[in-house]
C-alpha cells in the first residue's frame, strides 16, 4: 500500500512536544487519521527500508541545509503521507521508520525529528538567511513560535556570525527577559552524555550472542585487537573515575559541619 498523501501542516505557533529538552512546533488538534494506515507501521517493510536507506544516502552526499531540507522533506512524504501531525503522532510507533533511524550510518530519531520540522520551517525565511544558517541553528529556532522573531533571530545570527552557542544564549536570555522559565529538561553536560552513550553500547554489545561472537574473533590478530580495546576501556574508565572524585572532594571540603 503506497504512502496516503495528504495536506502539510504547519502550526509553529502552538506548543509542541519535547525531544531531549528542547519544544518543538506541536499540533493543535489531532487528526483522526490513524497511523497504522500507513505502510510499515505495524512492523518493519524491508522493501521500503532498503529503499529509505538507500535515498537517504544518496541525499547526505550533499552539503549544507538543502541535504538536511531534503531529507526532512523525503521523511515525512514517504512514511507519513507528507502529513505533520500525523508525524507527530505516530513517528515513535512506525516500526520502518524507527527502524531507518537505528541503521548504522543513519540519522538519529532525534536528529530526523527536527530535519522534518526545519524542513516545514524554510520555506519562510529569506532565500540569504536560509542558506547561510547551518542546520545546528534553524534547530535551536524550532521552539520560537513568533514567525517574525524566528526570522529576526536568524537574521541576527546570520549578520552577526553567532556561532550555535551564540545563538543559544540569546535565545535563553530572550526567555529569561520575558520571564519565562526554561522549557524542557536541562541539557546535560558533555561527560553525562558520553557516559550515558557508552552505557548504552555496552549493553547492546552484551546482548549479542557472544559465543557466537567468541567463534568469530578466535585465532589470529583479532583477538589481540579486542584485548587492546578492553584496556583502553578500563584506562579510560580509570581516569573518568578520577576526575570524577578529584572534582568531588572540593564540594565536600566546603560543606559546613553539623555541630554535635
Amino acid at each position: 500500500m503506497s504512502p496516503r498523501k495528504s495536506k502539510k501542516v504547519v502550526q509553529p505557533e502552538v506548543e509542541a512536544p519535547e525531544v531531549q529538552g528542547e519544544v518543538l512546533p506541536a499540533e493543535s488538534e489531532a487528526l483522526t487519521v490513524p497511523g497504522s494506515d500507513l505502510r510499515g507501521t505495524g512492523e518493519v517493510d524491508d522493501q521500503l527500508l532498503e529503499e529509505a536507506i538507500s535515498e537517504v544516502r544518496r541525499i547526505q552526499t550533499q552539503k549544507g541545509i538543502e541535504a538536511a531540507f531534503e531529507i526532512g522533506t523525503y521523511i515525512l512524504n514517504t512514511f507519513f503521507g507528507g502529513d505533520l501531525t500525523l508525524f507527530r503522532k505516530a513517528s515513535k510507533d512506525h516500526k520502518t521508520y524507527r527502524a531507518l533511524s537505528s541503521t548504522e550510518g543513519m540519522p538519529s530519531h532525534s536528529w530526523l525529528y527536527k530535519a522534518v520540522h526545519v524542513a516545514q520551517l524554510l520555506p519562510t525565511y529569506p532565500q540569504q538567511v536560509r542558506e547561510a544558517l547551518p542546520f545546528s541553528h534553524h534547530a535551536l529556532l524550532l521552539p520560537e513560535h513568533d514567525p517574525e522573531k524566528r526570522i529576526e533571530y536568524a537574521q541576527k545570527a546570520v549578520t552577526a556570525g553567532w556561532t550555535k552557542r551564540t545563538l543559544e544564549e540569546e535565545l535563553r536570555k530572550a526567555r529569561e527577559a520575558k520571564g519565562g522559565k526554561r522549557r524542557g529538561a536541562p541539557p546535560l553536560p558533555p561527560l553525562v552524555k558520553n557516559l550515558r552513550q557508552m552505557v548504552r553500547s555496552l549493553k547492546a554489545l552484551t546482548a549479542l550472542d557472544l559465543d557466537w561472537m567468541a567463534k568469530e574473533i578466535s585465532g589470529g590478530d583479532p583477538p589481540d585487537e579486542v584485548k587492546d580495546l578492553l584496556e583502553r576501556t578500563k584506562t579510560a574508565c580509570s581516569q573518568i573515575t578520577l576526575f570524577v572524585e578529584g572534582a568531588a572532594k572540593p564540594q565536600e571540603r566546603r560543606r559546613p559541619k553539623r555541630k554535635q
